[in-house]
């Protein structure tokens, strides 16, 4: 009813100057998942993912978050901080954390 804009952003540190299989594979995922909503698809290869997302969410007049987030190992959730939980703490717009 509202036709919302659907960003869809991936933030790793792992992008170079070409997507890997694997993410076009998911892109392409998305996109059908989203088509209705002619998505937007950013990938942004950085280290810093929260400054990255607020400056996104402030660049394009972001009003909602909906983050997917990874699974990880048990010896991961010991050691490395939810990108997550911090988001959801950090963010100045609602964050829906959505599990597969």
């Amino acid at each position: 009813m509202f036709r919302p804009n659907v960003h869809i952003v991936n933030v790793n540190s792992e992008h170079y100057v070409s997507l890997s299989e694997e993410f076009l594979g998911q892109r392409s995922q998305m996109a059908e998942m989203f088509g209705d909503y002619q998505p937007e698809f950013y990938f942004i290869g950085t280290y810093d993912f929260h400054e990255i997302i607020n400056q996104f969410v402030t660049d394009k007049k972001i009003d909602m978050i909906i983050t997917i987030p990874k699974s990880h190992s048990f010896i991961d959730h010991l050691f490395k901080p939810s990108n997550t939980k911090k988001l959801a703490f950090e963010s100045t717009v609602p964050v829906l954390a959505a599990h597969d």
